[in-house]
C-alpha cells in the first residue's frame, strides 16, 4: 500500500485561504467604485453643478481608498499567518509520515533530497496556496469589475482596453516550455548540492583523515557550478517573461489614453470618463498582467507538488492490531531477507528463542547477524518466511507494543543534540529514581562530573561525549523502559572490557530475554546458548565449551575474530 496522497489544506488553512480572498475581492470592489466616483467628482466640476456635489464625492472617493487599503492589509496578514500554519502542519505531516515510513523504502531516499523537498518545494507550494490562489482570483474579479466600470465610462474605451489585453499572453505562451524544463533541471541540481554538503558534515572526521578537504571542495564547485547555471537559465527565462510585463503595463495605457483622447475631441466620451480612465486603466492592465505572472508560477507549482508528493508515496510500515504482552518465545521459520538490491542476506533460517534466554550470537563479517536482530523489531521485515511469538504471525502486533517489548541498541545508534536526560527519556516522564537507577546500571557516573549534570547538552550526534560514554546513554535509555528482550549489537564496543564486563552482569540479571552480538569473547562466554552464523543461516548451536569441542568454524571464529 502506497503512502496517501499529499494534503496541502486542511479546512482553517481553507477558511483563511476564503478569507484572504474574499478580501482581496473586497479591496476590488471599492477599487472599482472609485473609477465611476472620480468621473463624477470630476463631470461635477466641469459641469458647475456645485461644490457640495463635488466634495461629496470626492469624500466617499477617499473613504473607500481608505477602505481599499485596509482589505489589502487584512489579506495580506491572513495570508502570512495561513502560509505560516500551513508550512507547519505540512512539515509535520511529513515527518510523521517518514517516522511511520517502511524503513528499506526511507534508506532510498538521501536525507538532503528530503530536507530539500519537505522545506525548499514545500515553502514554495505553501505561498502558491495561501497567497498566489487567492491573488489569482481576486485578481480576476477585479478585472471584471473594471471591465463593468470601464463599460459605464464607454463602451469605445472598454472596446479598446480589451483589445489590448491579449498581447499580456504573449510572453507566457512563448516561454512555458522551457520554464517548466529549466524549473526541473535547477530543482534536481540544488538537491545534488543539498545532498553532498549533508553527506560530507556526516563524514567530516573522515574526510580528514583522509586529508581530502580540497578534493571535496572541487568536488562541491562542481555541484554548485551546475545548480548556478540552471537557476541562471531559470531566472534568464522567468526575467525575460515578467520584463515584458512592466513594458506593456506603461505602453498600453498610454496608448489607451491617446485613444481616449481622440474619443474626448469627437465628443464621444467626457473628460471625467477619459481622466478617470487614465487614472485606472493602469490598474487594470496591471491585475491583467498579475494573472498572467500567477500563470507563470502555476506552470511551476506542478513540480514543486510532483517533488512533494514522492516523499509522500513513502510505503508506510504494516500496523498490527495485538499488544504483546509476556514475550514466551520467538521462532523463525524458513527466514529470507533479501535487501532492494537483491543480495541475499539470509535463507531458510530457523531459530528458536525462549524466555530467559542469554544468547550470542557469532559470526564472520557479513553473515547476516545485524540484519537478523533488525527483523524481531521489524525495522526489517523477511522477503520470505515467518516472525512467530507465542505462535503468533509477528505482524499482527502492534508495533508500539512490540517496540517496547523488544528494545534494540546497535554501536552505531547515535544521540541527539539535547540533554542527557531528553537522550535517556526521549522526552517522557520517569521517576527520578529509575533514571538514577539505571545510570547506576550502566556506570555513568561521568554524568554527574559534567557542568550541568544529567542536563547537559551532548551535541551533535553526541559529539561531546566519548564512543564509550556515547553507548552507555544509549543502554541506560533502553534499561529505562524494562524490555522483555533486549538486544545489543555490538552496543558496548567502545567500552573498556572491564566495565563492559561489569555492565553486562547487571544487565543480564536485570532483563528476562538478552541478545548480545560481540566479537568479544569475554562476552560471547557469558551467553548460556551460542549461535553460530554462516552462509545466512545457523551453523551450529550450544555453549562455548560444546561449541570448541564440535566446531572447527566456531573455533577458527575465536582464534582469529573474537577479542580476548
Amino acid at each position: 500500500m502506497k503512502g496517501k496522497k499529499l494534503r496541502i489544506m486542511r479546512m482553517t488553512h481553507i477558511k483563511l485561504a476564503i478569507l484572504t480572498t474574499l478580501s482581496l475581492i473586497l479591496s476590488s470592489f471599492f477599487y472599482s467604485r472609485r473609477v465611476t466616483l472620480l468621473q463624477n467628482a470630476i463631470d461635477t466640476a466641469l459641469q458647475n453643478k456645485g461644490l457640495s456635489a463635488f466634495l461629496g464625492n470626492v469624500i466617499l472617493f477617499l473613504g473607500f481608498l481608505i477602505l481599499t487599503i485596509a482589505f489589502d492589509f487584512i489579506a495580506s496578514f491572513v495570508s502570512a499567518v495561513n502560509k505560516v500554519g500551513m508550512f507547519r502542519n505540512l512539515v509535520e505531516s511529513q515527518i510523521k509520515l517518514m517516522l511511520n515510513a517502511d524503513t528499506n523504502d526511507l534508506k532510498r531516499k538521501n536525507t538532503g533530497e528530503i530536507i530539500t523537498r519537505v522545506f525548499d518545494d514545500g515553502w514554495y507550494v505553501i505561498d502558491i496556496y495561501a497567497q498566489a490562489l487567492p491573488e489569482l482570483i481576486s485578481l480576476s474579479f477585479k478585472v471584471a469589475l473594471l471591465v463593468v466600470a470601464f463599460y459605464q465610462l464607454s463602451p469605445w474605451l472598454l472596446l479598446i482596453a480589451l483589445l489590448l489585453s491579449p498581447i499580456y499572453g504573449f510572453p507566457i505562451s512563448t516561454s512555458r516550455k522551457k520554464i517548466k524544463d529549466y524549473q526541473q533541471k535547477e530543482r534536481s541540481s540544488f538537491e545534488e548540492c543539498v545532498k553532498f554538503i549533508n553527506e560530507t558534515m556526516s563524514g567530516i572526521n573522515v574526510i580528514k583523515a583522509f586529508e581530502s578537504k580540497n578534493v571535496f571542495y572541487k568536488e562541491f564547485g562542481k555541484r554548485s557550478n551546475l545548480w548556478m547555471s540552471a537557476l541562471n537559465n531559470l531566472f534568464n527565462v522567468i526575467a525575460k517573461t515578467e520584463s515584458l510585463f512592466p513594458f506593456l503595463n506603461g505602453l498600453l495605457p498610454i496608448t489607451v489614453v491617446t485613444l481616449s483622447s481622440i474619443l474626448v475631441a469627437r465628443g464621444k466620451i467626457t473628460i471625467g470618463s477619459a481622466i478617470s480612465f487614465y487614472y485606472f486603466v493602469s490598474g487594470f492592465y496591471g491585475s491583467v498582467s498579475g494573472v498572467y505572472s500567477s500563470a507563470l508560477d502555476f506552470i511551476r507549482l506542478g513540480i514543486y507538488r510532483r517533488r512533494i508528493q514522492e516523499i509522500a508515496q513513502l510505503n508506510p510500515e504494516k500496523e498490527g492490531k495485538k499488544v504483546l504482552r509476556d514475550i514466551k518465545e520467538i521462532r523463525l521459520q524458513n527466514v529470507s531477507f533479501n535487501y532492494p538490491d537483491g543480495k541475499e542476506i539470509l535463507t531458510d533460517l530457523n531459530l528458536r528463542i525462549k524466555r530467559g534466554d542469554k544468547i550470542a550470537i557469532v559470526g564472520a563479517s557479513g553473515v547476516g547477524k545485524s540484519t537478523l536482530v533488525s527483523l524481531f523489531n521489524r525495522l526489517l521485515s523477511p522477503t520470505k518466511g515467518k516472525i512467530l511469538i507465542n505462535n503468533i504471525p509477528i505482524e499482527e502486533f502492534s508495533l508500539s507494543s512490540l517496540r517496547k517489548s523488544i528494545i534494540l541498541v546497535r554501536s552505531n545508534d547515535m544521540l541527539f543534540d539535547t540533554s542527557i536526560r531528553n537522550n535517556i527519556t526521549f522526552f517522557e516522564h520517569f521517576p527520578k529514581e529509575e533514571i538514577e537507577k539505571v545510570l547506576k546500571i550502566c556506570e555513568c557516573d561521568f554524568v554527574e562530573r559534567l557542568e550541568n549534570g544529567i542536563d547537559t547538552p551532548v551535541g551533535e550526534k553526541g559529539a561531546k561525549l566519548s564512543d564509550g560514554q556515547r553507548q552507555r546513554i544509549l543502554l541506560a535509555g533502553a534499561l529505562l523502559r524494562k524490555p522483555e528482550v533486549l538486544i545489543l549489537d555490538e552496543a558496548t564496543s567502545g567500552i573498556d572490557s572491564e566495565t563492559e564486563e561489569r555492565i553486562l552482569e547487571r544487565i543480564l540479571k536485570e532483563i528476562n530475554t538478552v541478545i548480545i552480538i560481540s566479537h568479544r569473547l569475554s562476552t560471547v562466554r557469558k551467553a548460556s546458548k551460542i549461535i553460530l552464523m554462516n552462509g545466512g543461516k545457523v551453523e551450529a548451536e550450544g555453549t562455548h565449551e560444546e561449541l570448541m569441542e564440535k566446531s572447527p568454524l566456531y573455533r577458527n571464529i575465536v582464534k582469529n575474530q573474537l577479542v580476548m
